[in-house]
């Protein structure tokens, strides 16, 4: 693998992107990123900028697979056993090679199973970001369901991940917007569930994300100022925006995107920082969320 998006990309365009906006990215690392040194040297090079893991779980042990296009795995389809490892691996790989233990993750293919925040929280994990709020990914051999998930941070069940609970890890899921998703997930504690049943199947979702990828500015600011209206009550609103390095680079995204598209890219981000920064918002990494939800969680008890 090149590793160009890595090597080249971000220290010379993403990272003068975000100095100017004043923007502290996080950048997710997985275990084939961690494994080439020349990756590791630019990015411990970095300054004002987070650290975590992110599993590709092919591409490391147990059961490792050979780097190529046609590998998909996904962390839920494997037995906790084997996920577990998997995780405490990658998490070694990168105190191995940055120094230090990471504190954020996100499942590759946003594919977390029902003992994923436990795993994450028994090595010392803050924060997770694998949940992307009213969205079915189905694959041919899994379904990852989060039509109904919570698009605020919260602190999720252990018995139930899409739930609030009791656990120390904090979900900060993707940030998308759906005005009717919003709208369901908001009365539906109060609804018997043959109403929730049928509301859930009409198709009315239109999910629209804070991704440059998908959305340009003006969908962006759409989803910033649907988010925040949404949320109003909040003493805190958070917003999570995601996007790969490799999305950038002409020759290597997976979307075919040229370069007019790349700039396009490119501008929507950075007028979306623009926007935000007029807003008053302040830029933080993934792990720097949970103290602050941490400590309303101690007001409250």
């Amino acid at each position: 693998m090149k590793f160009t998006s890595v090597r080249e990309l971000i220290p010379n365009t993403l990272q003068n992107i975000f100095r100017k906006h004043g923007v502290m990215p996080t950048y997710l690392l997985s275990p084939e990123v961690l494994e080439d040194q020349s990756c590791v040297d630019v990015l411990k090079s970095l300054s004002r900028v987070e650290l975590g893991s992110h599993l590709h779980g092919e591409f490391v042990e147990p059961m490792k697979k050979p780097i190529g296009p046609s590998i998909s795995d996904f962390q839920a389809m494997y037995p906790p056993e084997i996920e577990a490892a998997k995780i405490a691996n990658l998490t070694r790989l990168f105190e191995e090679k940055m120094g230090f233990k990471p504190t954020s993750f996100r499942a590759g293919r946003w594919g977390i199973s029902p003992h994923s925040f436990q795993i994450l929280e028994d090595l010392g994990y803050l924060v997770d970001s694998s949940v992307t709020p009213y969205f079915i990914w189905k694959f041919p051999d899994y379904i990852l369901d989060y039509k109904t998930a919570i698009d605020v941070p919260y602190f999720p069940s252990a018995e139930n991940l899409l739930l609030r609970g009791k656990m120390r890890l904090l979900q900060v899921p993707v940030t998308i917007c759906s005005h009717y998703g919003q709208w369901f997930n908001k009365v539906s504690p109060c609804l018997p569930n043959f109403a929730k049943e049928i509301l859930i199947k009409v198709p009315l979702w239109r999910p629209m994300w804070l991704r440059p990828t998908y959305s340009d500015f003006s969908q962006m600011k759409h989803v910033i100022d649907a988010h925040i209206a949404a949320h109003q009550d909040q003493e805190d609103i958070v917003l999570n925006m995601m996007f790969h390095s490799v999305e950038i680079l002409p020759d290597e995204n997976p979307y075919d995107f040229d370069k007019k598209r790349i700039d396009l890219f490119l501008n929507s981000m950075e007028q979306t920082f623009d926007y935000l920064n007029e807003r008053g918002a302040q830029f933080l990494g993934l792990t720097d969320v949970h103290p602050i939800f941490e400590r309303k969680r101690g007001r409250k008890n």
